[in-house]
């Protein structure tokens, strides 16, 4: 794991779970660092990547809770948010429940679980999937971790946000959401049926201005005065 603290001397603290792409290839490289930077100027951030190929942050949640609650104790922040794509899910979602200060979270295209029968839908269709082998996971992970919304409390699913494309692996995890979420939640799970492709997706909100400006101005909306 590798992470990175931006100190702007604000009480609002965005951690921002890079997703597995380009691991091994951009390792020390953090997706839409200098955008995140430039729009979220008033917040402190904290970059965060797993940069083991395809383990899903699984065997080092227990670690990143620990790195975000020691930077939390010592800056003593008034509010946490969470930005995330694809794979970055699973540790967000296991994660930044347990603070008492976290507001929102923003989730593009999140594989929100690895439940089996989840997997088994994705893996009949998805080129990749061999990323879903928990035999590629070399080191022992807690079970728990799988479904992260078996931990969550009911009460904080408002919290979220997710932006889902058409794309057939994504619609999995659209249609998953849609079984978890309550009906009057549904406006929290959007759906961008001009989008085909995963990647292209994820790579246009994470450097799209306006998007990214937008879930500031939730983010900030959030925030108690």
């Amino acid at each position: 794991m590798i992470h990175a603290h931006i100190n702007n001397n604000s009480k609002k603290l965005l951690i921002f779970f890079n997703d597995m792409a380009r691991v091994g290839i951009d390792d020390n490289k953090f997706s839409s660092y200098k955008i995140l930077n430039e729009i979220f100027n008033n917040y402190d951030i904290l970059f965060i990547k797993d940069i083991k190929m395809n383990n899903w942050y699984l065997t080092i949640i227990d670690d990143v809770y620990q790195l975000i609650n020691d930077i939390n104790e010592q800056y003593n922040y008034d509010y946490i948010f969470g930005l995330t794509s694809s794979s970055g899910s699973i540790c967000l979602l296991n994660t930044l429940h347990k603070f008492h200060n976290f507001r929102k979270a923003i989730i593009i295209n999140g594989q929100t679980t690895l439940s089996d029968d989840i997997v088994n839908i994705y893996k009949d269709i998805c080129i990749d999937c061999y990323i879903f082998d928990k035999a590629h996971i070399k080191e022992s992970y807690n079970e728990q971790y799988l479904i992260p919304f078996n931990n969550i409390p009911k009460e904080m699913y408002s919290k979220y946000m997710f932006f889902y494309c058409d794309s057939i692996s994504d619609k999995i995890y659209y249609n998953y959401m849609r079984t978890i979420y309550p009906s009057n939640l549904f406006c929290n799970i959007f759906f961008d049926n001009n989008v085909k492709l995963h990647g292209i997706y994820v790579k246009f909100l994470l450097n799209n201005a306006f998007f990214l400006t937008s879930m500031k101005n939730i983010f900030d909306s959030s925030v108690e005065f």
